[in-house]
């Protein structure tokens, strides 16, 4: 029943194509159907108002998705979401939702803030790791305002994080497991000002499907993120004036 429920989920996100691929391709006409059950004669009225196909074909995609759509809230009822993730970015030693940092070149210490993950995945663990090939969770700022580090991690095996300007980004089903399904994991940041010319930024975090092609992302990040009850918490930076 589960492996259902996560089907017609999937299948709800990818609705409208899925229904013109069946009305198209596979010949699958609803409204035919629709009219033999209410016997009112549809069919009949439509040839003689000698509609084109495509007029037809679009009237069978409505009823379609409209059934699809159906069946999918029925059991979406009963369905919650199988991951649950909270990102939270903050001052290491408080719960504020900001910091304020000091630009100065010459300064080796790096201030610090700390990243706190935590959630848990209900089910589906093995599904959405092998669809999706993981959960990247991508950290991200403003490059030229901050330069931002994660030592601590970079080259653990569980936790295999990678680099770009402006962000950094690692799976976090890695800290998961069969047996491991409830996650508390804070992680530090290690953030220097690049500049005083702008005084005020952020530091957030969204997730994405964990590849690099950017066409599969875009394909697949909205039903990914369908699956996730998230909530992510930024960060506000704002570099002192000096004194």
């Amino acid at each position: 029943m589960e492996i259902l429920r996560f089907l017609l989920y999937i299948l709800k996100k990818a609705l409208v194509p899925i229904a013109l691929v069946l009305v198209w391709f596979y010949d699958i006409r609803p409204l035919t159907f629709v009219d033999e059950i209410l016997s009112m004669d549809l069919m009949l009225k439509i040839n003689k108002m000698n509609l084109p196909p495509a007029i037809i074909g679009a009237i069978d995609v409505a009823i379609l998705t409209f059934f699809i759509t159906l069946i999918s809230d029925a059991v979406n009822k009963f369905f919650t979401k199988p991951i649950e993730l909270t990102i939270k970015l903050g001052p290491s030693n408080s719960n504020a939702d900001s910091v304020t940092i000091k630009y100065d070149p010459d300064k080796e210490e790096a201030d610090q803030i700390s990243v706190k993950l935590s959630g848990q995945i209900y089910k589906f663990y093995k599904t959405i790791k092998f669809i999706f090939r993981g959960i990247k969770v991508k950290i991200y700022w403003h490059p030229r305002f901050l330069s931002v580090t994660l030592k601590d991690y970079v080259s653990d095996e569980m936790l295999i994080v990678k680099d770009m300007p402006g962000a950094i980004y690692f799976d976090i089903l890695n800290l998961f497991s069969d047996s491991d399904d409830i996650l508390d994991q804070p992680i530090k940041l290690y953030i220097r000002a690049n500049s005083d010319k702008k005084r005020e930024g952020k530091i957030t975090a969204k997730i994405e499907v964990n590849s690099e092609n950017k066409f599969i992302c875009l394909c697949f990040n909205g039903i990914l993120n369908s699956l996730i009850k998230l909530k992510i918490e930024s960060c506000k930076i704002h570099i002192a004036k000096e004194s």
